[in-house]
Parts: structure tokens; C-alpha cells; sequence
């Protein structure tokens, strides 16, 4: 009996034995890796390009789509002549405008709330699955499925041409994006990938150069929409989607070829596909974020990401309305708002690089200090759009010099983050954090298309206040 113990207690350590050692050598392999890449980013860019691909795509799109739904609503859900519907798109038929936006506004807050709900849920699961098997997939994934999207846009400006049909049919080219994970998994695996590729001391410099990536793309496909629609005769909507599939199409191939990953993935796991969803990558989650060890301050986290949720709820319930908004108080037309767009993302890249050289490479500020300036800058912003007067729009470029230094909130918060969380758990927790800023938006922005269609015609720059009120919130976190 004794015998049969011992050989059980010694089976059991060789068991263990084996396990820690399995357990080492895939800690060295990742480490490995990790040390590979960095080398690399001394000598070369990583997933900028990429980046700015999707996003040039995602922003030529952009006010494209909203004008588009408005047409279609006008056309096939209010029944106004074809000469009538076209003209909203160039100048503003107030009485037309006031009964067409607020329909308009909700199928767009449709289809940002659902492409942004499922990519949540499934964020949850990826971000551990990407500590074990890599990036690569989580990032080249999203921009098949933005393919997808602009492929559809295409062939449904096509197919316009069948008599009434609905604008909520819109709603259904958004599926490829919520299925394929969308901005939501994009992000979450763009930030991993940065934290793989960086040391502490670089984090928030990395952060905000690719911030600012993104701003130079936004930029250049805010630009680009309008002077298409201009020189296209007509065809306008047809161009415009079909060069963004192209573009994403471009993303995609330079994705898989050319991004490095950081993670060594596990080959010998054979379902480590259909293991995506398994229950015990939640498991893992939960004991990455809410549980309590060495070096990991839970209730810093835990603000800084609620911060940063509340931060993309307001970004993402303005961006729904405030093109409306420019049209129905100032009379803009598209291209009088990528004009002004366009100018107020040049600040923003201008001030995220003043801020991310001057601020955190050479003065060292903490980076605290700087996302409460962020946000002051953010609120003064928004409280003088509130009272500009409608005979006054150019007004409105003095916004994006008040706010120059606004676009340091998101470098200065998720830097925080990675500063107090385990590398180990930096998929886990960024996953949560996406999670996040995907659930709170899908509950308040579409309060801003609500506040914004109940005082369309009495005060629409009563939305501005809501934003001025959550900014207030996040300054009192920070402080």
C-alpha cells in the first residue's frame, strides 16, 4: 500500500513537473517572439499601414452612407419626387429636412448599435484567445469583413434602381462587420499588438502615433468623399463604395503578408478555432480583471476604462447626428462639413503630435495630467459649438483649435491601463475594455439621436450639452 502511494506521489510530480515545464517553455516561445518584433519596430513600422488602409476606407464612407439613407428615406419611405430627395443632399429643404433626419438618424444609430453589439460579446472571448494562438487573425478578419460591407454597399447602390426600396434595408449590409468583429476586436487586437511591440517607457508615444494614423487617414478619406461625389457625374455613390472594397481589399492583403505576429500561436492545439468560444477563455477574463494581485491596481483600471467608454458613447452619439446638425442650423452641405472636418482632424493631428513629443516624450508629464487636459479641452469645445450663432458657421472652425490637445485622452488613458495591468493579461484586459466601450455607447448614443430629433426644430445644439455633462463626469474621475 505504501508502495502504491509513493508511485503515485512520484507519478503526480512527474506530472506536475511536465505541466510547468510545458508551461515555461511556451512563456520563453512568446517571450521570444515578443523580443523579435520589438527588434523589428526599431528598424520598421508595424500595423500603421494597415491601419490606415481600414481607415481611409471606413471615413470616404462615411458621410456618403448618411446621405445615402437620407436619400432612400426621402425617396422610398416619405414618397417625395426624385428632384426633391436629390436636392437635401445639396442644400437644406428645411420643411423636407425636418421630416426626413429624424428617420434617417435612427436607421444610422441601427446600424452602429449592431455593429457594435455582437463584435461586445465576441471581444470577450478573442482577447484571451489572442494571448494563446496571436493577433494576426483578430486583425486581419475585421478588415474581410469591412470588405464585405463596402461590397455590399456597392452592389445595393446597384440595385437601387428596384422601385421603393426601403432604406432599412441598409441595416443588412452592416452584417459582415458585426460577424467578423468589426472596430471592436480591430482595436482590442491593434493595442495588444502595440503593448507586444513596446516597452512600458514607449507605450504612450506608440499609442499616439497611432492615433494619430488614424487622424491622417480620417483626413484624407473625409477629403476624398466630396471631391469624388464632385468629379463622379452622378455616380458618385457607386465610386465611392467600390474604391472603399478596394481599399479594404488592399488592408486585408497587407495584413496577412506583412504583419509580423507577436505571439508565437500554439500549433499543436488543433481546435484552436472552434475553441474561440470556449467558456474557460471567460474564466480567464475574470481572473485577469476583477481579481486582486501584485502590481495590478483594479479601481485605476476599472475608472480609466469607464472613462474611455463614456469618452467613445459621446464620439459615437455625435457622430450620428452632428452632419444633421450642421445642416439643419447652418445650411452646410457635404462639402462644407468635410471642409470643416477635414480641418478640425488636422488640429487633432497636429496637437496629438505636439502633445505625444513635447508632453510625454520630453517633459515626461504624467499621463493623468494630461488626459484632464484632454478633457477640459473637449468640454470648452463643445459648450462653444452650443452657442454659435446660425448666421456665424464659420465660427466653427475655431473648435478644433480649442480642442487641439482633445485626441490625447484615448493615448493617455489606454497607456495608463497597460502601465498597471500584467503583460501577460494585456489581451485579456484590453478585451474588456473594448467590451465596454461597445456596451455603454449602445445604451447612451442613441439618447443624442433621441435629445437631438425632440428639439431638432426648437435648440438641436442641446446634444452638446449631454457631452459637456458626461466630459464634466470624466475630469472628476480623473481628478
Amino acid at each position: 500500500m505504501e508502495r502504491l502511494e509513493s508511485d503515485t506521489d512520484t507519478r503526480l510530480s512527474n506530472s506536475n513537473h511536465k505541466i510547468n515545464e510545458t508551461r515555461d517553455e511556451r512563456s520563453n516561445e512568446l517571450e521570444v517572439v515578443s523580443n523579435t518584433v520589438k527588434d523589428k519596430t526599431k528598424c520598421f513600422i508595424t500595423i500603421e499601414p494597415f491601419i490606415f488602409f481600414i481607415f481611409i476606407a471606413e471615413n470616404i464612407t462615411g458621410i456618403m452612407m448618411t446621405n445615402y439613407v437620407m436619400l432612400k428615406t426621402c425617396e422610398n419611405h416619405f414618397h417625395f419626387n426624385q428632384s426633391v430627395c436629390k436636392s437635401i443632399n445639396n442644400t437644406n429643404s428645411s420643411n423636407v429636412e425636418a421630416l426626413v433626419q429624424p428617420y434617417a438618424s435612427a436607421i444610422l444609430t441601427g446600424m452602429t448599435s449592431f455593429s457594435t453589439f455582437i463584435p461586445a460579446v465576441t471581444s470577450l472571448f478573442l482577447g484571451p484567445w489572442s494571448d494563446i494562438n496571436g493577433r494576426k487573425l483578430l486583425l486581419v478578419v475585421p478588415a474581410l469583413g469591412k470588405l464585405c460591407f463596402a461590397l455590399k454597399n456597392f452592389l445595393l447602390v446597384i440595385f437601387s434602381i428596384i422601385p421603393n426600396l426601403h432604406p432599412m434595408v441598409t441595416l443588412l449590409t452592416i452584417i459582415p462587420v458585426a460577424l467578423t468583429g468589426g472596430f471592436v476586436n480591430l482595436m482590442a487586437a491593434s493595442f495588444s499588438y502595440i503593448c507586444d511591440t513596446s516597452t512600458e517607457a514607449q507605450r504612450s508615444l506608440r499609442i499616439c502615433i497611432f492615433e494619430a494614423v488614424i487622424c491622417l487617414s480620417s483626413i484624407a478619406g473625409i477629403l476624398l468623399s466630396p471631391l469624388i461625389v464632385k468629379i463622379s457625374k452622378g455616380n458618385g455613390y457607386v465610386i465611392v463604395f467600390g474604391l472603399s472594397a478596394v481599399i479594404n481589399l488592399i488592408a486585408a492583403v497587407c495584413g496577412y503578408f506583412f504583419i509580423a505576429e507577436t505571439v508565437k500561436p500554439n500549433n499543436d492545439d488543433e481546435n484552436k478555432i472552434t475553441n474561440l468560444f470556449d467558456l474557460k477563455l471567460l474564466k480567464e477574463i475574470y481572473w485577469a480583471c476583477f481579481k486582486k494581485k501584485e502590481n495590478f491596481n483594479r479601481t485605476i483600471v476599472f475608472l480609466v476604462v469607464a472613462s474611455l467608454s463614456f469618452t467613445i458613447s459621446v464620439l459615437e452619439g455625435e457622430s450620428n447626428v452632428k452632419y444633421l446638425f450642421t445642416r439643419i442650423k447652418f445650411n452646410w452641405t457635404i462639402l462644407d462639413y468635410s471642409e470643416w472636418v477635414s480641418a478640425s482632424e488636422t488640429l487633432n493631428l497636429i496637437g496629438l503630435l505636439l502633445g505625444s513629443f513635447i508632453f510625454m516624450k520630453y517633459l515626461k508629464i504624467n499621463d493623468v495630467f494630461i488626459a484632464i487636459l484632454a478633457y477640459v479641452t473637449l468640454a470648452l469645445s463643445d459648450l462653444f459649438i452650443t452657442f454659435i450663432p446660425s448666421n456665424a458657421s464659420k465660427l466653427l472652425y475655431y473648435v478644433g483649435l480649442i480642442k487641439i490637445f482633445g485626441g490625447l485622452c484615448g493615448p493617455a488613458g489606454r497607456a495608463l491601463i497597460s502601465k498597471y495591468v500584467p503583460e501577460k493579461d494585456i489581451g485579456k484586459v484590453f478585451s474588456l475594455t473594448t467590451t465596454s466601450e461597445c456596451v455603454l455607447p449602445v445604451a447612451i448614443a442613441p439618447l443624442y439621436t433621441i435629445l437631438y430629433n425632440y428639439t431638432l426644430l426648437s435648440f438641436p445644439s442641446a446634444i452638446f450639452f449631454l457631452s459637456i455633462s458626461i466630459y464634466v463626469t470624466i475630469i472628476i474621475i480623473y481628478a
